[in-house]
């Protein structure tokens, strides 16, 4: 049977009595200074204020002091469940593409199971042209960190020694996969991820980015650490579990003076908090601080391979609790929650309203949490924000951070039949509990099936494992403990929503359109069955060698994929994004586009039948909108890890006067074996 947890997360968390103590190792990156491009100034203020909050935060007077070695600070913790702090440091003419490489491989590297990692980088950052066999991701860039020696030359096009992300991904999975286990690990990044202006004269904020030249050559595959992805068979980016927190989006710039917006937001809410929060929740708080300072500085948020929002920062400690949404003043007061997260489309609050009831929204402060500071209705529900009727108490528009709590949670609820035996069954209810399943994602867990609350799952164990049956998508999993199932239940919940997403009251249907040309061998198109299913348009393909790749292996049949998104009649720009929801319920999207006429995806990427498959299934979901908003809020990785799958970056959000129409559309491609 999987194995069953006797105690609460909280427990398990706080009962260290008999665990190894662990380290908390912390590289900090920072670069005022560059050998060849356009200094900054607070990057080093930024590395000074992380050292003075991680001393406040871990060490007691009589150990502040450390013992120093070359750019490694050792500081013994004398309480608490850590054994020591080592923080590693590389400044300006330290911090080359080399020694950064080799921060990661000979210090973070050894961490383990018990220990804490941080990385942090301040300095600049841009996009540059990717290797040929990356142009499937991310819009054929890399997101790179400039380091201290890299170079960019305008007349050649010619550039080097910055960090890709793709080089990131590797390095972080060499920390994961250490002989003494998987730490806990959380990124934090201060830079840009796009190009533009490199000063902005109305606050005299110094810019965080350096334009690529626009003849920069494309990198060689060869060039990605060491050669690393030249030696794979098939290009795999790693997706280690970790956390990210970067200053704003791939679209934006990072601003600072004295520092980094972002790090000292950042740092300034922990400072608050002594550092006891949770990385959602610190999210609010850090995209408040920045906003106060650069209107169009958006910091972003994501967790890959597993990692949970709701722990606690560096820590991974459970922090349980409901979902916590920014409550702030645009043209009044709103919730950056919507119609994606859950909330009714406006006809369907019109009938609430009609039947007596409200959607009504508890707002609290983070000056004082256990408070409430007013009550409020949902006015107007927009995809991902929504406007609000104050309707109890009152709110300042000053520098105070509000969020909403839902009392009560419109999303349709997510039901699962558990067949299970008794003493199983009840374990996995209590540690459901504990681990705030109900609370934070509105997942019931059943004992019995009934007609008023239709289930849409199933847990039951096969093979001394669990077996997670989806009865929307007709798909199983084999999960091999609670942590394992309760992440599932998750994923598979939030893609159940997104494909479930639709705004019946929209005007946009008539001018937005998604198809999709699948090409096999020598081009040749796949003809398939068109009808309407449960969720949209479906298209049904039967692959043979005649009409698919045949790639290495005879058993293949793949085929490639080139969306098309149509808009007609449309005199103002649309905002488009189009996600994939793959068959291990991973989510990802491509990159924004705005558009008044046809959009023509580049390749999407190889897909169909793998050797031994009989069948596979993928959901284009497109949306369209006036209004930009935040896509990376969708994201996901996969139940199992489908790594040589891309994933895109989170988009910013814009400000507008009030969100307009908006539009969901699905497309259902099914391949079977012929």
């Amino acid at each position: 049977m999987p194995k069953e947890k006797e105690t609460s997360s909280d427990q398990l968390s706080n009962d260290k009595s008999n665990a190894p103590k662990g380290d908390i190792l912390v590289l900090l990156v920072g670069i005022d200074n560059y050998a060849q491009i356009r200094d900054l100034s607070g990057c080093i203020n930024d590395l000074n204020r992380m050292e003075s909050f991680l001393k406040k935060r871990f060490l007691s007077a009589s150990t502040a002091n450390g013992k120093k070695e070359g750019v490694l600070t050792t500081y013994t913790i004398l309480e608490g469940e850590y054994a020591n702090l080592k923080i590693y440091r590389l400044e300006n003419e330290q911090a080359t593409y080399l020694n950064i490489i080799h921060a990661f491989r000979t210090f973070l590297r050894p961490a383990g199971m018990a220990d804490k990692v941080w990385f942090h980088f301040s300095g600049h950052g841009t996009e540059a042209p990717t290797a040929t066999n990356f142009r499937f991701l991310e819009n054929n860039k890399d997101q790179c960190l400039m380091c201290h020696d890299c170079f960019a030359n305008h007349s050649t096009g010619v550039h080097g020694n910055m960090l890709a992300d793709k080089e990131i991904a590797v390095l972080l999975e060499e920390v994961a996969m250490g002989e003494n286990g998987t730490p806990h690990i959380v990124v934090t990044i201060d830079c840009c991820h796009s190009g533009g202006l490199t000063r902005d004269a109305e606050d005299d904020v110094t810019i965080r980015n350096i334009e690529m030249p626009e003849n920069a050559k494309q990198r060689d595959l060869a060039s990605y650490l060491d050669g690393h992805y030249s030696k794979m068979s098939e290009i795999v980016v790693p997706k280690t579990p970790h956390t990210v927190l970067t200053a704003c989006s791939n679209m934006e710039l990072a601003g600072e003076k004295n520092g980094g917006f972002f790090t000292n937001g950042l740092v300034d809410t922990l400072e608050r908090v002594g550092g006891k929060i949770s990385y959602s929740d610190l999210l609010i708080h850090a995209r408040h601080a920045v906003k106060q300072k650069r209107a169009n500085q958006t910091p972003q948020f994501e967790v890959i391979g597993g990692a949970k929002s709701y722990a606690r920062f560096l820590e991974g400690t459970p922090e349980n609790s409901k979902d916590k949404y920014e409550v702030y003043f645009e043209d009044g007061w709103r919730i950056r929650c919507g119609r994606i997260q859950g909330l009714p489309t406006k006809n369907e609050l019109n009938e609430i309203v009609k039947a007596g009831g409200q959607v009504e929204i508890e707002i609290h402060s983070t000056n004082q949490p256990n408070l409430i500071a007013a009550k409020a209705n949902i006015r107007d529900v927009g995809p991902q924000f929504s406007t609000l009727i104050i309707t109890e108490g009152s709110l300042q528009t000053d520098e105070i951070v509000y969020f909403g709590v839902f009392d009560y949670f419109p999303a349709r609820p997510t039901y699962v039949l558990v067949n299970l035996p008794i003493i199983t069954k009840n374990a996995l209810f209590d540690a459901a509990k504990a681990a705030g399943i109900k609370k934070a994602q509105h997942i019931y867990l059943l004992s019995a099936s009934n007609e008023t609350t239709p289930h849409q799952l199933i847990i039951s164990t096969e093979n001394n494992q669990y077996l997670l049956t989806d009865l929307v998508t007709n798909q199983q999993r084999h999960l091999l403990d609670n942590d394992a199932l309760f992440d599932a239940l998750v994923k598979v919940t939030n893609f159940h929503r997104l494909l479930a997403l639709k705004n019946e009251s929209t005007t946009l249907l008539d001018k937005a359109d998604l198809t999709i040309d699948m090409l096999g061998r020598g081009d040749r198109p796949a003809i398939g069955v068109e009808k309407i299913g449960p969720f949209g348009k479906e298209l049904l393909i039967t692959a043979d060698l005649v009409n698919s790749l045949q790639g290495d292996h005879a058993d293949n049949r793949q085929f490639n994929l080139y969306p098309k998104v149509s808009i007609k009649n449309s005199r103002e720009i649309l905002y488009v994004y189009l996600y994939s929801l793959w068959s291990d319920y991973a989510i990802e999207v491509e990159e924004e586009k705005k558009s008044t006429g046809l959009i023509e995806y580049t390749k999407f990427g190889s897909w169909g039948l793998d050797p031994g498959e009989s069948e596979s299934t993928v959901y284009l979901k497109l949306i369209v909108s006036p209004n930009p908003f935040d896509s990376h809020q969708l994201l996901q990785d996969g139940i199992e890890a489908i790594a040589s799958r891309g994933r895109s970056r989170g988009v910013v959000i814009k400000s507008g006067t009030t969100f307009k129409d908006w539009c969901a559309i699905t497309l259902k491609i099914t391949v079977v074996r012929g």
